[in-house]
């Protein structure tokens, strides 16, 4: 994993444990193809047995990390041309270069996401 994506995961435990959420996929690079993309994905049931996904991306060329909240459940729901950036409960991007400190680039993501989950406390989205 990461420097940004470790400290990121350190940072956000809190917020994602009183929101209700989980890890449940550590996308890590296997070296191949793969290697320029790594992700953290949340996952938090709602009390109507609908989930909602937290996806936290890292793609290394370009360097940028990119954070979707979303419910699989809209995507089913929408039209068939629709994709998850459509459904998305909030969505944005962090571009960063080779300067850029880790801890840093985490706390800003921290930050706007602490946001998004406090909006929240329990998952009770829509």
């Amino acid at each position: 994993m990461t420097k940004v994506l470790s400290f990121l995961a350190w940072q956000l435990s809190g917020a994602i444990a009183r929101a209700g959420f989980v890890l449940t996929d550590l996308g890590e690079s296997d070296g191949g193809v793969n290697d320029r993309m790594q992700q953290l994905e949340y996952r938090a049931e709602l009390p109507e047995r609908r989930f909602v996904l937290l996806d936290i991306c890292e793609l290394t060329t370009p360097r940028m990390i990119t954070a979707t909240l979303w419910s699989p459940d809209d995507l089913v729901q929408a039209r068939a041309e629709s994709s998850v950036d459509a459904v998305a409960i909030h969505r944005r991007s962090w571009k960063y270069d080779s300067s850029t400190d880790p801890t840093v680039l985490a706390s800003k993501i921290t930050s706007e996401l602490d946001g998004w989950l406090a909006s929240r406390d329990r998952p009770s989205i829509h």
